[in-house]
């Protein structure tokens, strides 16, 4: 596939490549389909990449709003650590503990503290403020 968009080619051109680079035969399994991924350049799976993380924190906003009404925000941040932690246990289980293992530890505690003070100012803030301002707010200039 060959990404000539900018250079003379045409979005529509651009975009049939892309679909027929996804498009599953009926004899292919999901890992066939995962190793064209690999072939896509690497800004294409960047942005593939990005837009995949968009969809995920827009998705986070909605659920939060949604649960704030009938949990309380503490639990709505150890509820998503723990949806993450279960994300990680298959990298966990081939790197092993050892990867965990870290010299600095006082660093790495406050590090924790950091985070969920953060994670937990996110998430009041998103539960208290309308969505249309969460994501649609112009800017002061």
């Amino acid at each position: 596939m060959t990404l000539h968009v900018f250079a003379g080619g045409t979005l529509t051109g651009f975009l049939e490549s892309l679909l027929e680079t996804f498009r599953l035969r009926e004899n292919q399994d999901c890992m066939n389909s995962y190793a064209k991924l690999g072939h896509l350049p690497g800004p294409v799976r960047g942005v593939l990449w990005m837009m995949l993380s968009s969809l995920f924190y827009a998705l986070i906003y909605v659920v939060v709003r949604g649960l704030a009404e009938s949990f309380a925000v503490n639990q709505i941040v150890f509820f998503r650590a723990v949806l993450g932690s279960t994300f990680m246990l298959p990298w966990l289980f081939t790197a092993g503990l050892g990867a965990l293992y870290t010299r600095r530890m006082p660093t790495y505690l406050w590090r924790m503290l950091f985070s969920y003070v953060g994670a937990v100012a996110w998430m009041y803030g998103i539960a208290g403020m309308p969505i249309a301002d969460l994501c649609c707010r112009p800017r002061p200039r």
